[in-house]
């Protein structure tokens, strides 16, 4: 399980704020557990001439005193020039829309502009934006919006400006590109985070126990490259969550239907040297050499150490200005924007399936009826309506990285990039995805099936017993008004009607028994 580090120190030394869904929080139960402890210690140290400490107790106090440490690591800059920096300067976020909804995407980024945008900027064609919503295959690339963000925009904390582009996905879908020029104000806080030294960071933990066993709870210690790549990644997840709440009150967004993160490439610039300290890079989110792809200039790399489908591009700061430090910060969203797109659909397929087998569990349990079983299915259409679409369309094409050849420089022993490998394995798991989706879907049918089998077999007993019970009415009355028909009155006595009903209930006890029988029959089957 991974660890859930407290950030509230890091916040408010470097001015940085976390507010997201799916930050890490310690709950309740662990906030109690560690207030009893720091107390239960507090205690133990002033009581320790009169109680001596346990052997384990020993351990705890001197580790938390830090008078035991782990062999120290500095994560921070070495000075390369007279600062080191490490600049965040560029997201690139993508998103895909239906072809159909291009009209509507216009009209709603007309609105979203009307409040946030300050001025245009000279790159865009907003005229041809309808253009794009042909289903005639093509490969355009194209910044069609572009514009500052007011300073008065809550969107502003996090960019000064916005590019809107779009590539075709499918036939029938285009991928969308939302590209913010992050605030100086901002960058420059995360500079400062990234290039400083992060202590080792120090955790209580009791994952098993009960809360009042806060005593038993025990240390762990976890290196301070650990802490501040954690911290890094809950920033950006952070700064790309807030972004997307803010653009979705004016513009719809597909791949966050459930509060996800839309997939991103976080573009950097540095002048620290790629094989200085290790430590600094590791905490930064680049584990090694290996887990990157090298342009041949040996200016900028393709990071693929992040999780959540997030790539980071970072460039050098190198007198001589090349174009992987001129052209491709802003270039490289159109090289990857479908293959993160692409990969979120499929992880999100995994994701969904997960949820429905889930439900599908719940309802065998609670024996929950068809009408619940249809409105499941249902909703379940709904939500994989565009998955569906994509992965029907996809064709081989799409997964080509043959353009990649020439871009990056031939690691020793390996003959392609991790760009290329992961370009050309994405059809097969994109594949297998699908296969899932549709066994999902099936074992969906399936309940169904049987649920509308049970509930045309109830439908047809009723049927049945209503039916008897009819007939048993219309000969009872038949009966009845054959014996008190006047003329048959005049014939027989008082004793011989008696015996006339006796004769009617034997009869309709006999008749109901039969019934009775046969529904027993027919449900043992």
């Amino acid at each position: 399980m991974k660890c859930k580090f407290e950030y509230k120190e890091l916040q408010e030394k470097y001015g940085i704020s976390i507010d997201y869904p799916g930050k890490g929080k310690k709950s309740l139960k662990s906030k109690l557990m560690l207030f009893l402890y720091n107390n239960y210690k507090k205690w133990r140290k002033r009581t320790e001439k009169i109680i001596p400490l346990t052997e384990n107790e020993q351990i705890y106090q001197s580790f938390s005193s830090k008078s035991y440490r782990q062999k120290m690591t500095y994560n921070n800059a070495p000075l390369e020039s007279d600062t080191s920096f490490y600049n965040i300067q560029y997201i690139h976020m993508f998103d895909f829309i239906p072809k159909e909804s291009m009209e509507k995407f216009s009209n709603e980024i007309n609105a979203f502009k009307k409040i946030h945008a300050s001025t245009n900027f000279t790159i865009g064609e907003e005229d041809k934006v309808l253009d794009l919503k042909s289903f005639i295959p093509s490969e355009f690339v194209m910044p069609t919006y572009s514009f500052g963000i007011k300073s008065s925009s809550p969107l502003y904390q996090y960019a000064t400006g916005m590019y809107i582009g779009f590539q075709e996905l499918t036939t029938s879908l285009n991928t969308v590109i939302y590209t913010l020029f992050v605030n100086k104000e901002f960058a420059d806080k995360l500079n400062t985070f990234c290039t400083d030294n992060i202590e080792d960071y120090c955790v209580i933990e009791g994952k098993n126990l009960k809360w009042y066993e806060f005593y038993k709870m025990g240390m762990a210690e976890h290196a301070g490259s650990m802490y501040k790549q954690n911290f890094l990644d809950e920033c950006i997840k952070s700064l790309k969550w807030n972004v997307a709440r803010i653009i979705k009150k004016n513009i719809t967004l597909y791949l966050t239907r459930k509060n996800e993160i839309l997939p991103s490439m976080i573009v950097y610039q540095t002048n620290i040297e790629a094989n200085s300290n290790s430590e600094f890079w590791r905490s930064v989110n680049v584990e090694s050499p290996r887990s990157c792809d090298f342009t041949k200039s040996g200016c900028a790399c393709i990071n693929w150490s992040n999780e959540m489908n997030s790539i980071d591009y970072i460039y050098g700061n190198g007198k001589r200005q090349s174009m992987d430090q001129m052209i491709l910060p802003m270039d490289i969203r159109y090289f990857y924007s479908q293959y993160l797109v692409r990969d979120t659909i499929i992880k999100q397929t995994y994701s969904r399936v997960e949820e429905y087998m889930e439900q599908c569990d719940i309802f065998n349990r609670r024996q929950t009826k068809l009408k619940s079983w249809l409105a499941f299915k249902a909703e379940v259409e709904k939500e994989i309506l565009y998955y569906k679409r994509f992965y029907n369309e996809q064709k081989e094409k799409m997964y080509d990285s043959s353009e990649f050849k020439e871009m990056f420089f031939e690691k020793p022993g390996e003959d392609k990039s991790m760009t290329e490998r992961l370009f050309e394995t994405q059809e097969e798991r994109a594949n297998e995805a699908y296969d899932v989706l549709v066994q999902i879907l099936g074992y969906i049918d399936t309940n169904i099936e049987y649920r509308n089998s049970v509930e045309n077999h109830k439908i047809q007993a009723r049927t049945l017993i209503f039916t008897f019970l009819s007939m048993i009415v219309a000969t009872c009355a038949l009966i009845v008004s054959w014996i008190s028909s006047e003329q048959i009155q005049k014939f027989i006595s008082v004793s011989e009607k008696l015996k006339s009903i006796f004769v009617v209930i034997g009869i309709g006890f006999i008749v109901i028994m039969i019934i009775v029988k046969i529904v027993v029959s027919l449900f043992r089957k």
